[in-house]
């Protein structure tokens, strides 16, 4: 979405914090998944006052790899996930 409505290029989108929820177990309330260190203390503390539930885990981020072409330009512009150790990158020519 970052990409196609806001112009953002795919490492762009990468970069933004991440935000999920997902089921774990029976919880009713699913917790709010974040990437690790994506949002401040300050924020989390506040979400946490709001009685919601919010775990930190980078693995649930998903994986993306993408090149985007400038359609004035022809410019390639390419993202991939920020924890490399995950495998991949983005090449074009």
């Amino acid at each position: 979405m970052n990409v196609v409505d806001f112009g953002m290029t795919p490492q762009q989108a990468i970069d933004e914090p991440s935000l999920g929820m997902f089921l774990i177990g029976a919880d009713p309330v699913p917790p709010l998944t974040v990437g690790a260190k994506d949002l401040s203390p300050e924020f989390m503390e506040q979400v946490g006052k709001l009685e919601q539930k919010v775990v930190e885990n980078d693995q649930m981020r998903g994986y993306w790899i993408g090149i985007q072409i400038d359609q004035k330009t022809g410019e390639l512009h390419g993202g991939s996930v920020r924890e490399l150790n995950l495998g991949g990158r983005s090449v074009g020519y």
